[in-house]
Formats: structure tokens, C-alpha cells, sequence
């Protein structure tokens, strides 16, 4: 008997176990070292500069020390976290998506099917530019939640990835 809707297994649903993620470009390891280095640094001014003022207020406050451990305590686990995270985090294109995984401690995995996708970017931060690197975003229709972006990609391949999805999307819009 013919069913319009029939039942899929478990056992039979594809697996994305198996993909060969190509992982991001070996320079953004560096552009997300020097992010936080960055970050750590205003904050840091920032903390011995309200320091100071509570210093003059309260005396005998050794802030210096207390900035300096504060950053030792959150710069050294972040810095891993980043240097992990680069590790963990890859695309593979196939023929009907894209698929995109990252994270440390929240892991995620996105597959972006093209016919989804309404359009897509190439963008730069100034730190990234200096490296020669872009990142890509996808947009895609249901909302910023089901939007990918694949940051740490090297310039050209994230042109070449640009148009490679701009015509997947033609390619869509034309059937």
C-alpha cells in the first residue's frame, strides 16, 4: 500500500559523524589570541583605573596585584578556551549544504541547506584584515538564530565560497 508520508528509521537517517570538516585558516588562531589579549587589556585599564580612584578614597588597597591576578585568573582559561575552540571549529560543503560546527563547552553543529539561504557576505574586522582573512555569513530565511557565520577563512577562499553559494542560490531560485 502506498504511503504519501513514510516512516523514516533511525538507523537509516544519514549520519554527519563521517564529514571531513575543513577547519578555519591557521592565522585566526592568532586574530583570536590578539582579541582577547585586546579585551583583557581594556578591561584591565579599566579595572586599575576605578581601582585607583577607590585606592585614593580607601588607602592601602594594592590593586596592582589584585588587577593583575583578576587577569591571570580570567585571561590564562580563556586563551585556552580560544586556542580549543579554533581547534574544534570546521565546514564542509556538499552538494545541497553547508555544514559548520564550533564550541568548547557549548558544541554546535549547523547544517544550512542552500535553498534556505536568501543571501550571503564577505566581511573583514580590522585585526582579520591585517591577517588577510574575512569572514563568511550566510542569511538565511527564518530569522539572525538560523544565520551562519564562518569566521577565520582566508580572503580569496571566502570569495570563492561567496560565489560558490551565490549560485546555489540562482541554481534554487531557477527550479
Amino acid at each position: 500500500m502506498y504511503h504519501p508520508n513514510p516512516q523514516v528509521l533511525i538507523e537509516d537517517l544519514p549520519s554527519i559523524d563521517h564529514i571531513n570538516y575543513i577547519g578555519v585558516d591557521p592565522r585566526y588562531k592568532k586574530v583570536s589570541i590578539i582579541t582577547v589579549a585586546i579585551i583583557i587589556g581594556i578591561l584591565a585599564s579599566v579595572y586599575v583605573g576605578v581601582g585607583m580612584i577607590i585606592e585614593e578614597i580607601l588607602f592601602e588597597m594594592p590593586i596592582l596585584g589584585v588587577a593583575i591576578t583578576g587577569l591571570l585568573i580570567v585571561g590564562i582559561p580563556w586563551v585556552y578556551l580560544v586556542i580549543k575552540d579554533f581547534e574544534n571549529t570546521g565546514y564542509a560543503i556538499r552538494e545541497k549544504d553547508l555544514v559548520y560546527r564550533e564550541g568548547v563547552i557549548f558544541k554546535s553543529t549547523v547544517v544550512v541547506p542552500f535553498n534556505r539561504v536568501q543571501h550571503c557576505e564577505v566581511s573583514q574586522g580590522p585585526i582579520s584584515r591585517m591577517m588577510g582573512l574575512s569572514s563568511l555569513t550566510m542569511y538565511t530565511a527564518g530569522g539572525s538564530s538560523s544565520d551562519v557565520s564562518i569566521d577565520g577563512l582566508d580572503k580569496d577562499i571566502a570569495a570563492k565560497l561567496k560565489d560558490f553559494v551565490s549560485g546555489k542560490i540562482s541554481v534554487v531560485e531557477n527550479e
